[in-house]
């Protein structure tokens, strides 16, 4: 059997077969036996089993390898599955929390709508209110002006001067007083 039909058999290079040949000491046919042609690998009976056994076991690794990494790459599609259903678990409540935060945004929009209008409605009562506080502080001052005039206007009963005193007197006065 030829490295050719064999590699063909086998589903593998040429060139694998080759460097098997070579690591495992196959005997390479002489120019003689080839008749002026490249010369090749004699294969045997023996080497031909040999290397249905390598690449055989080899094959199983791979397809054990392709297995396994079939496997591996289920075990990472589940846990990136696991991984992306607990995101969209927090993106959805992210969205609730957003919603809530807008509804609430609105709600104090409207209260603070609510309160500058009661602000401004108290800020017009106060300017009324002053207002009128001013007004009745004129109408209080001008009372006040009308009792000083008339206070003025009327004569005062004041006490009759007591007549002057020598000095004399004053200085004994008191002496007479106290007497």
């Amino acid at each position: 059997m030829t490295i050719k039909e064999l590699s063909q058999e086998l589903q593998v290079s040429e060139q694998a077969l080759r460097q098997w040949c070579k690591r495992n000491g196959v005997r390479k046919e002489s120019e003689n036996e080839t008749k002026g042609k490249k010369a090749g690998y004699f294969l045997t009976e023996n080497d031909v089993e040999q290397i249905r056994n390598y690449y055989s076991t080899k094959g199983n690794e791979r397809k054990d390898s392709a297995k396994g990494k079939e496997s591996k790459s289920n075990q990472t599609l589940d846990i990136l599955q696991a991984q992306l259903s607990e995101k969209d678990k927090q993106i959805s409540e992210l969205q609730k929390q957003l919603a809530d935060a807008a509804t609430e945004r609105k709600q104090l929009t409207a209260e603070r709508q609510t309160t500058l209008a009661r602000l401004f409605s108290l800020e017009d009562t106060n300017k009324e209110l002053q207002m009128e506080l001013n007004k009745y502080k004129v109408i209080a001052d001008s009372k006040q002006t009308v009792v000083e005039v008339d206070s003025v206007n009327e004569p005062a009963e004041t006490e009759a001067p007591e007549p002057k005193l020598s000095f004399f007197e004053r200085l004994f006065r008191r002496s007479k007083r106290s007497k």
